[in-house]
């Protein structure tokens, strides 16, 4: 591992989705009308933070509670975002809420995305980091696509590189998101889809650097490094979900690496981009 390598948890908001959200929608093609930003109030944080807290200890979330919030975000919440059961990907500025028991997604209603964020302790988390830095929450909301739903997805890596002088960050290994699943080599050929996952990957993580450049976030990730994810549709498309962490005490899941047996690779100790799928 390179010298002056950090290995302390990097800082949750030089992530955050507000920094990429343009970039995002961009590359998923997602209309004006198919996304909606909604900003909490500090107030209806804490309160849905102690909503959240309360489900995290007793399981239960109750009708009282439900109702409550939906009161409160109704609102803020503009009239065309839930009708004839239009149906959306819910995420915040950390992460997306996809741990929920009680409400999977897609959410196609506001209930439905109440009971997302009370009973997710990854909204826990993300709520609970932005109380306590004073800041807002922001709930995402992008139409649901079900052929992205259906695609395969990777996580790319790329390490930090501010110790390397002006060296451009570069990513160093690829694996299948869903490291406990085979891959789904009845609907992708392995060898095709990794070609076509890496030329993109490698095109998109220009973007991202750019996109950085103008949000005063890349030296930061030349600091810290990050991940990102990506999504290879059904019809060759390559899509961009998110940027993520990097780095062992990140928090940051490593798929089908491992963030200790693999230190010299994931921290850019060798040369070109390894690849690994569960076959």
């Amino acid at each position: 591992m390179p010298p002056d390598t950090p290995l302390t948890a990097p800082p949750r908001g030089i992530y955050s989705f507000s920094y990429f959200a343009a970039l995002v929608r961009q590359n998923q093609n997602i209309g004006s009308v198919d996304q909606h930003t909604v900003e909490l109030p500090l107030w209806l944080a804490v309160e849905m933070l102690s909503h959240q807290n309360s489900y995290h200890i007793t399981g239960v979330v109750s009708e009282a509670a439900i109702h409550e919030n939906e009161e409160a975000l109704s609102p803020l919440m503009h009239p065309s975002i839930f009708p004839n059961n239009k149906h959306y990907f819910a995420r915040l500025n950390d992460c997306s809420p996809k741990d929920s028991e009680s409400a999977k997604m897609p959410v196609s209603s506001l209930r439905q995305l109440v009971l997302c964020l009370l009973t997710s302790n990854r909204a826990r988390g993300d709520f609970e980091a932005h109380v306590m830095e004073n800041r807002r929450v922001h709930i995402y909301l992008h139409a649901w696509d079900e052929d992205m739903a259906q695609g395969v997805e990777f996580r790319c890596f790329v390490p930090p590189t501010a110790h390397l002088d002006n060296a451009r960050p570069r990513m160093v290994a690829m694996s299948q998101y869903h490291w406990h699943k085979s891959f789904p080599v009845a609907a992708f050929e392995p060898r095709e889809t990794v070609d076509v996952a890496l030329t993109c990957a490698e095109e998109i993580l220009k973007q991202i650097l750019s996109t950085a450049t103008s949000q005063g976030v890349l030296h930061e990730l030349k600091t810290w490094g990050f991940t990102f994810d990506i999504v290879v549709k059904r019809s060759g498309r390559v899509q961009l979900v998110e940027v993520n962490p990097f780095g062992v005490n990140s928090g940051c899941g490593n798929c089908l690496f491992h963030w200790i047996d693999d230190a010299k690779l994931l921290y850019g100790g060798k040369k070109g981009i390894e690849v690994r799928l569960l076959i």
